[in-house]
Order: structure tokens, then C-alpha cells, then sequence
């Protein structure tokens, strides 16, 4: 996922004022999946734990998401073959 994504889906999840500190650190979805608290108050400034919590609610769905898109890819290229 871009960091353009990234900022796109901070918007959608009501974190809006995420966005630009997100673009500035290059945020993208894969560094998504490392940050705890504490890089998330440091990085984007999110001392609410609220947000935080939203915003790993999102992580964790994403890639619930992303893993049944791959799981899905993966049946469709075994009925390929």
C-alpha cells in the first residue's frame, strides 16, 4: 500500500489530521504494520488513544483483508492449473 493510500484511508477512518505528518514521514502500508504507541505519538504527533486505537483497528483489518485477497488468489491459481 502507497503512502498516498495510507493518507487516503487516514481521512476515511476520521484521522484526517494524520494525513500530512503520515506523507511527510513517507508512512506507507507496510511500515504501517510496525508502529506501536509510542512511534505513533512520536511520528504523528497521536497522543489521543482513541486515534491510536482506530488507527490499529484499521491496520488489523487491512490486512485481514489482504490476507483473504491472497488466500483467494491463491484457490483461483490451484483451479488453474
Amino acid at each position: 500500500m502507497s503512502a498516498a493510500h495510507v493518507q487516503i484511508s487516514l481521512r476515511r477512518i476520521r484521522l484526517g489530521e494524520y494525513a500530512e505528518l503520515s506523507r511527510r514521514a513517507g508512512l506507507d502500508g507496510y511500515m504501517c504494520d510496525f508502529l506501536d504507541d509510542e512511534l505513533l505519538q512520536r511520528l504523528l504527533g497521536m497522543a489521543s488513544a482513541e486515534h491510536r486505537r482506530r488507527f490499529f483497528d484499521w491496520v488489523q483489518r487491512r490486512n485481514v483483508a489482504d490476507a483473504e485477497l491472497d488466500l483467494h488468489a491463491a484457490r483461483e491459481a490451484t483451479l488453474n492449473t
